[in-house]
């Protein structure tokens, strides 16, 4: 039988799922050059949630994926994310400018995605990954629905592979795959896209994902994401350690030595540990999944955000809710942004104690089409005006933003000195958060107590200078 290999996206998915992306790069330098070493077909890396994470940790991101870069000796590193992630507006331009940093910093692949699977979408996508010297991965992202049929995924697969990109990527972000749609879906996708390697990219929300994957080797899908423990499952993908087990039982060869995982796993449990981060553990199944369709990530994300207004006893009546916002906004796929406004949006609906009282301006954009033209047709029509029949909605619609040429925004925040990445962080990132940031440091967990403290105080911001004392031992600090 031929070789199934494996593509590790512990750094990217698996810390997003499990850790809700609380994961610094620190904490990922340690275990770089143990995952190089396990024969990964590819690491997939991401900027993160940067607007999240740059407040707790003050990495400079570009930095850090330098730094890990210089530790993927053996194994591609691929970059996932069109730029630094926001839901901020920005021009279109800046997603190819953030290909091509992420070429620059050493990154060969990337996977893309549009939320709607519109081919037109992947062309340009797939156009500048090229012009960056990334080889393209197409999303083709699944979702259960009225409008997401057999003839829906022939169609989209054979634009896909009229674009001859790498390969074409099952994108299962919500976990709804089951064994019985892969018999019917992959070969599909395989009659419309001959000649393309597929790969697999499921998140085990229902329990279900490492038989889904068993049965996506099968039909010949032979490239499958994977994490590492403890980021595994609990909404993000299966352990690599079991895949590759049930896969060698099945008489399949594998890519990968697992010895080198062993310190990756302690490294990252003792983390886990020491800033009380869950650990990922296979999930019960849930039906209500196939209604609600949330990522895993956002369901964590949710029920956070919900007790943090004192709400959190509204949950399931968030979810429900949830269900019902996404057959009224046409069926979207679930995944970034769309599925942050519909989940958003059944919060609020739950909350203001009246459908669509309140709406976000996210919400109006999407109905108003800013986040696809398909959405304007397919939506409900009667809660499409509803949504825009107010006077907010008139004052959203009315701000237009110009979708500049890179020349002209580089123009616009310094002139043509300025550097991809400085520009990039001047469009998505404050002049105060600039000035704090710093390269990212090595994550210790077996550190002394003198040690934990300085790393404490360097971390307190407002301290300009620091100075401890004991017996045989002074140390002063200060900031530049």
């Amino acid at each position: 039988m031929s070789e199934v290999r494996f593509v590790d996206v512990s750094i990217r998915d698996g810390q997003l799922s499990v850790w809700a992306a609380n994961m610094s790069i620190g904490m990922m330098l340690r275990a770089a050059t143990h995952i190089d070493e396990v024969g990964f077909d590819a690491i997939e890396c991401g900027w993160g949630n940067p607007q999240k994470n740059m407040p707790i940790y003050f990495e400079q991101p570009f930095d850090g994926y330098r730094m890990l870069a210089q530790r993927f000796k053996k194994t591609p590193m691929r970059f996932h994310g069109g730029g630094l992630q926001s839901f901020k507006y920005a021009p279109s331009c800046m997603r190819s400018l953030a290909f091509r940093i992420a070429g620059k910093i050493g990154a060969t692949q990337t996977r893309l995605s549009d939320p709607w699977n519109q081919v037109h979408v992947w062309e340009q996508r797939v156009r500048e990954a090229r012009e960056a010297g990334l080889e393209p991965i197409i999303n083709l992202a699944f979702s259960l629905s009225p409008r997401h049929t057999d003839e829906y995924y022939a169609e989209r697969a054979k634009g896909a592979a009229r674009l001859k990109p790498f390969r074409i990527c099952l994108k299962d972000v919500d976990g709804l795959l089951t064994i019985d749609r892969v018999r019917t879906l992959v070969p599909i996708i395989q009659e419309n896209a001959p000649g393309i390697p597929l790969e697999l990219h499921g998140h085990d929300t229902t329990g279900l994902a490492t038989s889904v994957a068993m049965e996506a080797v099968k039909l010949g899908i032979h490239i499958i994401n994977s994490t590492i423990p403890p980021l595994s499952y609990s909404g993000a993908q299966p352990s690599v350690i079991n895949l590759a087990r049930n896969v060698r039982s099945m008489g399949y060869e594998v890519n990968i030595d697992e010895k080198p995982l062993g310190p990756v796993t302690d490294y990252w449990t003792a983390i886990a540990k020491k800033e009380g981060f869950p650990l990922g553990a296979p999930v019960e199944y849930d039906s209500r999944q196939y209604a609600h369709q949330l990522p895993g990530a956002m369901i964590n994300n949710l029920r956070r955000q919900l007790r943090e207004v004192g709400y959190e006893d509204r949950m399931e009546e968030v979810l429900e809710e949830t269900g019902r916002v996404r057959v009224e906004l046409g069926h979207p796929i679930m995944i970034t942004p769309l599925s942050q406004f519909v989940g958003t949006q059944a919060a609020m609906n739950v909350i203001a104690g009246e459908r669509y009282r309140e709406v976000s301006d996210q919400v109006i954009l999407y109905a108003l089409g800013r986040y696809g033209a398909e959405a304007v047709t397919v939506m409900d029509q009667d809660v499409r005006a509803k949504i825009l029949d107010r006077p907010h909605a008139k004052e959203v619609e009315a701000i237009k933003h110009p979708d500049q040429s890179l020349e002209e925004v580089r123009q616009m925040y310094g002139g043509a000195s300025l550097s991809d990445e400085e520009l990039m962080f001047r469009v998505y990132v404050d002049d105060e958060m600039r000035k704090k940031l710093r390269p990212p440091v090595e994550y210790e967990v077996g550190d002394s107590g003198m040690v934990s403290l300085v790393q404490e105080l360097v971390r307190a911001d407002k301290s300009r200078h620091i100075h401890l004392s004991r017996p045989g031992l002074t140390l002063t600090m200060g900031r530049s």
